[in-house]
């Protein structure tokens, strides 16, 4: 994945994953990221050598970042009828909603794009490649209870969560993103071996959703050390904890 061969690295394959829809016109395509792969190996800058094969995130996995009403709620909406119990239930998680519309599949497609990031962390990890790219993942929204801003399952904090089991005393996470990563701050803001860092922007207006950044100020003592968050023009931040 670099012009550099002395470097170990490794590319998620978007085309192998199974994708889903969430209606016409919504911003979640799931084709959006094939241009980008195939620019890179038409550059030169993928081989073949380069992706990683990967594997569904179980359910069990998921329920070390989500709670298990969630993961519960977002499996018996997979089907191409959910009854109307299901979709009851869904929507106290956030599901059916604008945003996060019920469609068939996404819960097979958020297992697998959650288990992609979980085996490019177990990778570097173990010191089999240098550095990874996840072109699916970053679903830096959903929350440990719900759905939020078209993200289903954080794979982001199942890839924290695996490299704190598999050794890693401390990690920081940057995110750099026109939106606030609140769903990867919310599951580890009491865990002072987590720093995350997001730098958000304010402008247009549409950026500012979420508007929680103000609802963890760094004054507050359980979280000083743990997250920082920078809004305004896109920038690049310094924080020392």
């Amino acid at each position: 994945m670099s012009t550099d061969r002395s470097t170990r690295s490794a590319c998620i394959d978007a085309r192998a994953l199974p994708t889903y829809a969430l209606g016409g016109g919504h911003p979640w395509a799931p084709d959006r990221q094939l241009g980008l792969l195939e620019l890179c190996e038409t550059s030169g800058l993928l081989r073949e050598s380069d992706f990683l094969a990967t594997a569904p995130a179980s359910r069990e996995e998921l329920l070390t970042v989500h709670h298990e009403g969630y993961v519960a709620a977002l499996a018996a909406l997979d089907g191409e009828s959910p009854t109307p119990e299901a979709k009851r239930r869904g929507v106290v998680h956030g599901l059916g909603s604008a945003d996060n519309p019920v469609h068939p599949g996404q819960y097979r497609a958020a297992c697998a794009i959650a288990g992609a990031t979980r085996d490019l962390v177990r990778a570097l990890m173990r010191n089999e490649i240098d550095r990874g790219f996840q072109p699916t993942g970053g679903l830096h929204h959903a929350m440990p209870d719900a759905a939020s801003g078209f993200c289903l399952v954080n794979d982001l904090a199942l890839g924290i969560r695996l490299a704190r089991e598999m050794g890693a005393k401390r990690v920081a996470y940057v995110d750099f993103d026109v939106h606030h990563g609140d769903g990867v701050e919310r599951s580890f803001r009491d865990d002072p071996n987590v720093l995350t860092v997001s730098d958000s922007d304010s402008a247009p207006s549409w950026a500012s959703w979420p508007a929680t950044v103000e609802a963890t100020p760094l004054d507050r003592e359980a979280q000083r050390k743990t997250v920082a968050s920078v809004t305004g023009s896109p920038s690049v931040t310094r924080v020392t904890p």
